[in-house]
């Protein structure tokens, strides 16, 4: 596949029920961080982390643009990664979705046609997962900006206002692994819980 976008993972939150920054996640013996830009490399040459400064598993990481004194939001990360973008396109995961693919980013960019400004799959259960997706740098910047600006800062509100494509769990569940690419580690239980599903050979 042509490779024509930039990729970026969603990092900066506060991680307040890990009761560390999620960023530093290790699974297996290897850095939840790593796993996912192993995962978003199929589409993607250059992968960097928003949301921190400095590098992290070797990738650089641009500090969230926001109004000073903004509350830090994922909305305030997928601006950042969208205003740092090189490319027309973005790839982004969140930080803590170890079981992500470089089969499902590639499926979800041979879905990119026409007008479309996003391409969000959903879950098993129906719902939508917008921080494991693809932008259109152009329209993601104007929704976010409108976005931030006002009371509901949810991504799925932003979504409302851009030409998103729905990809259905149906349409990506003959992908290995699949029931698990949503799956997000928020507290040590469900790290402990992800790291048995590495033992019974699910994700390596």
């Amino acid at each position: 596949m042509n490779k024509e976008m930039d990729a970026f993972i969603l990092a900066g939150g506060r991680s307040s029920r890990m009761g560390f920054d999620k960023a530093s996640l290790t699974l297996g013996g290897v850095g939840v961080i790593k796993r996912i830009s192993n995962a978003l490399s199929g589409i993607a040459d250059d992968i960097y982390v928003a949301g921190g400064e400095g590098e992290i598993a070797g990738l650089k990481r641009f500090p969230d643009v926001a109004d000073e004194g903004s509350e830090r939001s994922s909305l305030a990360g997928l601006y950042s990664a969208l205003t740092h973008a090189t490319t027309d396109w973005i790839a982004v995961a969140a930080c803590d979705m170890p079981f992500i693919t470089a089969g499902l980013f590639q499926s979800l960019a041979e879905r990119r046609f026409g007008g479309s400004d996003a391409v969000i799959p959903r879950d098993i259960s129906g719902t939508a997962q917008p921080l494991c997706g693809l932008y259109r740098v152009g329209p993601g910047i104007e929704a976010c900006r409108i976005a931030l600006t006002g009371m509901d800062l949810s991504l799925r509100s932003m979504l409302a206002g851009i030409e998103t494509i729905w990809v259905d769990f149906a349409d990506i569940a003959h992908l290995p692994d699949s029931e698990r690419f949503f799956i997000n580690l928020n507290t040590p239980e469900e790290a402990a819980a992800a790291e048995t599903l590495l033992v019974e050979g699910v994700g390596r």
